[in-house]
């Protein structure tokens, strides 16, 4: 995968105006990812967020029958790139694979929108998201929060923050997750440029994000960092081995199962950040992408979902 980024000629992220890197994600997305789902149907509802409309689009399998389980999916991408389209294969492979409904919030993008409207962004989706269940017919009780990358720190912010509300995650399903803008974290150093996402690219990411001097202590930044008591909502922890944001992956799981929560930790040790975004190129992102959609469906699918998630194998 390093290799065919060289052959793309892809240019360092921290050398480039978000535009540019939207553009350039954008590109290779389309290149690596997998063929569209063909048993999922597409929709797109629009609802008022904290300042505008956001846009989400709906991925629902066919035949899926009522009361199923939904996932609120958030895109990875820095904060800064990415967006509904770019993730329109992922989405709808998700939905298929795990026999849920699909819900894939576009939520607005740094610089132009500064921290925390992305957090905000979410959280307004979450709340949303409880009015939905009649039209798409899903289960509110059996609802995932789920993301990638920056998607994941804005999954986990949504799962604390709504933990204790009458609608709440079932789940929390993290991929590769930033959870620490701290850097504490010892593969933040020994994983620092080489692999894929580098420490001068998190850099470049968080500055757009949160400026230039940004309060890395606040848990909507750090949500590893968020005060006691942890809120004991169930999680899958998915992380790479050869990536930067390794180590803190495994610090919040380890903080979640101190609190009493179940939690199943998975690091695909030779995978490097964004593997899910490649598995239409390389039987290893595709092993461990379809590991990933086959453990949320399981889990969501499951009588009891934290019993699940405790007692889940390979």
């Amino acid at each position: 995968m390093l290799r065919l980024a060289e052959l793309q000629g892809m240019a360092p992220v921290s050398s480039l105006t978000p535009v540019q890197a939207r553009r350039d994600l954008a590109r290779s997305v389309a290149l690596c990812a997998e063929a569209p789902a063909s048993d999922v149907d597409t929709s797109t509802v629009f609802f008022a967020g904290p300042d505008s409309k956001l846009r989400v689009n709906v991925y629902v399998p066919r035949g899926l029958p009522p009361l199923s389980p939904a996932v609120l999916y958030i895109h990875g991408g820095g904060w800064v790139t990415g967006d509904v389209d770019v993730y329109n294969v992922f989405a709808g492979r998700l939905a298929s694979a795990t026999r849920t409904t699909v819900f894939s919030l576009d939520y607005r993008l740094a610089p132009e929108h500064k921290f925390p409207s992305q957090p905000d962004d979410c959280l307004a989706a979450w709340r949303w998201l409880k009015s939905q269940a009649g039209p798409f017919r899903f289960d509110p009780a059996r609802v995932a929060v789920s993301g990638d990358s920056a998607g994941g720190s804005l999954s986990a912010l949504v799962a604390q923050e709504s933990a204790n509300d009458a609608f709440r995650p079932a789940l929390q399903a993290l991929i590769y997750p930033s959870l620490d803008a701290t850097f504490a974290h010892p593969s933040h150093e020994s994983l620092r440029e080489g692999f894929f996402l580098t420490r001068e690219s998190i850099d470049w990411y968080l500055a757009h994000y949160a400026g230039s001097n940004p309060d890395r202590l606040d848990p909507r930044l750090s949500p590893l960092l968020a005060p006691d008591p942890m809120p004991k909502v169930p999680a899958l922890i998915f992380t790479a081995g050869l990536d930067p944001l390794r180590d803190e992956g495994l610090a919040y799981a380890m903080r979640l199962r101190a609190t009493g929560a179940a939690v199943y930790h998975r690091e695909f040790a030779d995978m490097v950040h964004g593997f899910a975004l490649m598995a239409g190129v390389a039987r290893g992102p595709l092993r461990a992408t379809d590991e990933m959609r086959n453990a949320i469906g399981r889990v969501l699918h499951a009588p009891d979902i934290a019993e699940a998630v405790a007692s889940h194998t390979q």
